[in-house]
């Protein structure tokens, strides 16, 4: 009965008009059966009691539907929060961001994440958005996702002392990327010949805005999953 009342009304009818309505039918066939002589009080009342049922719960279930769509807290409530995914912007093997021979980032200043031991010479976009900054000496890339998170991606340890050499840009800060551009290739083996370490952090330098979920796994190929990220 309520599908087929929304199905004639588009849900636009006062559902205090309707109700009203109802109530005058109600009684208008009463009258009418009285008027005519029918015994079927039982019966009439009967359905008088059936009918002004259904018209209240038509109209209070309507009502509670209506409080709960004008109730934020209850609308959050039933909101789902959407995971970021990030993904590999290296191949290599996975360590755990404390196991990273670099304080500043073993120690979770740069932000929450891992570190890989890359097994490949090419880094690529973790996310879709803007590249926020890259550095002249290349070998350190922050990618602002659309949702908000900044991917800092670091190749290697004291790099910057390498002043470039050995690092080849791809792309430039300022640019939009999606997830998956190559964004810089490097020389890992001349740079471990110099003595650098390779191992390349990846965080996510807001992770204090987010919950981290950090993959399993113990290698990855760029552009595998590697981490998930709730908003706070």
């Amino acid at each position: 009965m309520k599908s087929i009342f929304r199905a004639i009304t588009g849900g636009a009818f006062p559902k205090a008009l309707f109700f009203s309505l109802l109530q005058l039918f109600i009684f208008t066939v009463f009258t009418f059966l009285l008027v005519n002589g029918q015994q079927t009080v039982y019966a009439v009342f009967a359905m008088v009691l059936f009918s002004l049922s259904t018209a209240f719960i038509l109209f209070a279930s309507d009502k509670d539907r209506e409080e709960d769509s004008a109730d934020p807290s209850r609308e959050n409530s039933r909101t789902v929060k959407r995971g970021i995914s990030v993904f590999s912007p290296l191949s290599g093997n996975l360590i755990p961001l404390k196991d990273v021979k670099d304080e500043t980032f073993a120690e979770g200043i740069m932000g929450e994440g891992l570190g890989i031991i890359p097994t490949d010479d090419r880094v690529y976009a973790p996310v879709s958005g803007l590249i926020v900054a890259f550095f002249e000496t290349h070998h350190a890339i922050t990618v602002l996702s659309d949702e908000g998170a900044e991917i800092l991606i670091h190749v290697g340890r004291d790099t910057v002392e390498l002043k470039g050499k050995h690092f080849t840009p791809l792309k430039k800060a300022g640019d939009r990327v999606k997830a998956g551009d190559a964004l810089l290739v490097f020389d890992r083996k001349a740079i471990a010949e110099k003595g650098y370490d390779v191992t390349t952090p990846v965080t996510v330098a807001n992770s204090s805005e987010f919950s981290l979920r950090l993959t399993d796994s113990r290698t990855v190929t760029a552009g595998d999953h590697l981490m998930t990220l709730t908003k706070n």
